[in-house]
């Protein structure tokens, strides 16, 4: 088989890395909202834990309510 003359290369091998490139930042992102979410999780497992979900007045429940 011939190689492809070059331009064609270089514009797919350009194409592929723009490819790369986005599903990266895209996988980033995703990541980011993962760890916000969870971050939200882990403080409701924490108020719960230590006894609260919310005050009567919508402030947090702490550790120092109790159940």
């Amino acid at each position: 088989m011939a190689p492809p003359p070059p331009t064609s290369t270089s514009t797919y091998s350009y194409q592929q890395q723009q490819q790369v490139a986005r599903r990266k930042a895209k996988q980033r992102q995703e990541d980011q909202e993962f760890q916000a979410r969870a971050a939200c999780y882990q403080e409701e497992e924490e108020d719960d834990y230590y006894g609260g979900g919310r005050d009567k007045d919508g402030g947090r429940g702490g550790r120092h309510r109790g159940r």
